[in-house]
């Protein structure tokens, strides 16, 4: 591993108290409006922090242009004095970037904030639309889903007791009516109304309400037309993200341990202390972005590899090793389809669940650092924490699971087990998931199956006799023909 002069940061390493107050200076209505329109419609993205030396905290994001999406972002770079509780220097890409008070560097500052009001230790990935700012007041997006014919029902118009509402158009008046004398006069004489106040004279007495512009009469438009990114001092949830830092610590039975004794000598050079094995995942959480989730991959039988070992009932040859581990990259409308899903299935589920997602690494466990698990997520529930796998089968792109469970799709990796469905336990994709949860160490892993813009969810917990399976024959399968084989291929 190489030793670097900073390390990645969460968000545990920035105060509590972290805010638009950090940046020590007025910042104007416009700005602040900006920099909420920013997080609330998520136009920040590639969120790292960085800390240096353990004297300063850096921030670094991309923040979509405010025009056109399609322009390069805007870079912000922001650097944090935890001890002197101030932004010491900040600098944005955009033309106003340089004074360090752009609408970019505060819409970072107050997405950390936000993070840390609802207790997250790292930056989420996902967030539910039940964690980001309401947006009732913009254009609805979603339209209605094309459903097949034989879903729709017909029914009489008069028919009000239907289970199904119909889709019907409304029309709402939204014409100004002409306010008349004599309402006015009818109103004043209801002095003890509600409302009266709309037509009271004002003086010192007249029910006022303090806004960014000042005191403000109740009812003014000046009350409530201006929102705004405003100072926090929200208690901090304590519960929003569980502990992050993978892997965590499994008992191994006795029989495992002595196995692992026997054949340790032949992993020395992949041995890995628990402390390196975290950063090793924190470094690679960009995953195919990364050289170094490659590079350590390929020294390692990973997770979605599990399968075809486990149920391979021919010997091993070179044709298995180079199909299965060292097969070059290829792009089919099965891998391209999964690659365009996989966001939009993430999307769904924490809409879902009311959860959040974070990114995650290659993970590698101490014990038996000859093996390695890349994950599509975490998930953070109440404060646990978990995996996601996520898949998105082209061959029931257009089916319902219905239609999938009746044996339209052949050999399909979900079947009906009484009266649920279930993951089959021979699928090289049941191997997987319990391979991640060996590896990591977590307690669930929340299996996601993206058909037909709609998804299935199943909660996968560790399984102790497949997982002490798995470590038996990869243990020896590593020893005996992965890594001979891995290693002439590497000096090719």
């Amino acid at each position: 591993m190489i030793k670097m002069a900073t390390r990645i940061g969460t968000l545990e390493d920035i105060p509590d108290d972290f805010g638009p107050n950090y940046l020590k200076c007025e910042l104007s209505l416009r700005k602040k409006q900006k920099a909420k329109a920013f997080v609330s419609g998520c136009y920040l993205e590639k969120l790292s922090i960085t800390l240096e030396h353990g004297e300063k905290v850096h921030l670094r994001g991309e923040i979509y242009p405010s025009q056109r999406k399609l322009e390069n972002r805007h870079v912000v770079d922001v650097d944090i004095s935890p001890l002197n509780k101030c932004i010491v220097d900040a600098y944005c890409s955009c033309k106003q970037g340089q004074s360090g008070t752009c609408s970019h560097t505060l819409a970072v500052v107050s997405a950390i904030e936000q993070w840390k009001i609802a207790g997250y230790k790292e930056v989420p990935a996902l967030l539910s639309s039940t964690s980001i700012p309401q947006q009732w007041d913009k254009p609805r997006g979603p339209k209605v889903k094309a459903e097949p014919a034989s879903y729709m029902i017909f029914a009489s118009p008069t028919n009000i007791g239907r289970k199904r509402k119909p889709i019907m158009a409304q029309f709402t008046d939204n014409r100004k009516v002409k306010l008349m004398n004599d309402h006015i006069q009818d109103l004043q004489l209801l002095t003890s109304s509600p409302i009266s106040y709309l037509v009271e004279e004002i003086d010192e007495n007249t029910p006022t309400v303090e806004t960014p512009l000042g005191n403000q009469v109740v009812g003014s438009g000046l009350a409530y037309h201006a929102p705004l990114m405003q100072l926090v001092h929200a208690v901090r949830n304590e519960t929003g993200c569980g502990n992050l830092s993978l892997p965590v610590d499994r008992a191994l039975n006795e029989e495992i341990h002595v196995l692992l004794q026997q054949y340790a000598q032949h992993w020395q050079d992949l041995g890995l202390s628990s402390d390196e094995s975290r950063e090793l995942e924190r470094s690679t959480r960009l995953q195919a972005s990364s050289k170094n989730w490659f590079s350590e991959r390929q020294k390692r039988v990973t997770a979605s590899n599990f399968g075809a070992v486990m149920n391979r009932k021919k010997d091993i040859n070179d044709a298995f090793m180079k199909n299965t581990f060292f097969r070059s990259q290829f792009v089919s409308k099965a891998t391209t389809y999964g690659h365009i899903n996989e966001r939009t299935a993430k999307i769904t589920y924490i809409n879902k669940t009311g959860t959040h997602l974070h990114d995650v690494g290659l993970i590698v466990n101490s014990k038996f650092p000859f093996l390695g698990a890349s994950p599509d997520a975490i998930v953070c529930e109440n404060g646990k924490v978990g995996l996601v796998e996520v898949k998105c089968p082209y061959s029931a792109r257009n089916l319902s699971l219905d239609e999938i469970l009746n044996g339209n799709v052949p050999n399909f990796f979900l079947k009906k087990v009484g009266g649920s469905v279930a993951l089959e336990k021979k699928h090289s994709y049941f191997f997987q998931v319990q391979g991640q949860l060996l590896v990591s160490g977590l307690q669930f892993c929340d299996f996601v199956v993206y058909i037909n813009d709609n998804i299935y969810i199943e909660r996968i917990e560790p399984d102790e006799s497949i997982m002490n399976s798995l470590l038996r024959k990869l243990c020896i399968f590593y020893c005996e023909h992965f890594k001979a084989y891995s290693q002439n291929q590497s000096k090719k």
